[in-house]
């Protein structure tokens, strides 16, 4: 059993290869990810400015990891992962005979 690259039922029927699944998983995770965390961030600030000697240093250390595992999770990992895939070959990608070729937007039964 292989795994989907998308949330899409659509897209996990029709398997992308790998050069087109990383760049598309990344566009549709980005959204949802950076709502969340903008929010998060901007409902500390008000504590983190007024929050008094206990609240305000732990405010800072939560805004500024949230920070970095942002980045860390949107930028690096796809290109850990696109180095180790795509470059060394140290993992196999599968893909569905006959699925190599097809656009992405495809129906399944127009084949």
């Amino acid at each position: 059993m292989s795994s989907c690259c998308s949330t899409s039922l659509r897209k996990c029927i029709i398997r992308v290869n790998r050069e087109r699944a990383l760049p598309d998983a990344g566009i549709e995770r980005i959204r949802p990810v950076m709502i969340t965390v903008g929010a998060t961030i901007l409902a500390l600030f008000p504590l983190a400015l007024e929050g008094g000697p206990l609240w305000q240093p732990l405010c800072f250390a939560q805004i500024g990891g949230l920070a970095v595992a942002t980045f860390i999770t949107l930028l690096l990992v796809p290109v850990f992962y696109s180095i180790f895939v795509l470059d060394l070959k140290l993992i196999k990608w599968e893909v569905a005979h006959g699925a190599e070729g097809r656009d992405q937007t495809e129906h399944p039964d127009a084949a």
